[in-house]
């Protein structure tokens, strides 16, 4: 059995690790709109009945995390950031299968420096996922 260290969540560009999140939580955020036209009604006298569509899906993920400073993670975390590099966070459970979520970081902030070791929190915005099968 390999060790782990970590929840199995990183942060990649292309092949390119640049840090290992330590919390992340997403977020699907649906835009309606309403479609109810004066046939749509419900009781006596009729009133109208409100119908809703979906417009458009959104998705982020808020998330924090650790690099190393002395392997170039931080650096590469604080560009991705500045210019909107497109990053993957990939979550891997221990039989290999998760889900890759690829997009860019929309707010990033440093919250600490340990010896050799960043700290960052970041909102991320998702454009698209990927499942990843087990033992991938």
């Amino acid at each position: 059995m390999s060790e782990r260290r970590t929840a199995g969540m990183s942060a990649t560009i292309g092949s390119d690790e640049i840090a290992r999140l330590t919390t992340f939580g997403n977020d699907i955020e649906v835009t309606e709109e309403q479609v109810s036209g004066s046939g749509d009604t419900v009781g006596d006298p009729p009133i109208v009945k409100e119908r809703y569509i979906p417009v458009s899906v959104g998705e982020t993920a808020n998330c924090g995390g650790v690099s190393l400073i002395a392997e170039g993670g931080e650096a590469a975390v604080k560009a991705a950031a500045r210019t909107g590099d497109i990053v993957t966070l990939e979550f891997r459970h221990e039989d290999g299968s998760g889900t890759d979520y690829e997009g860019f970081f929309t707010n990033y902030s440093q919250t600490g420096e340990l010896p050799n070791v960043f700290r960052f929190t970041a909102q991320f915005r998702v454009n698209d996922t990927t499942s990843v099968p087990a033992g991938s």
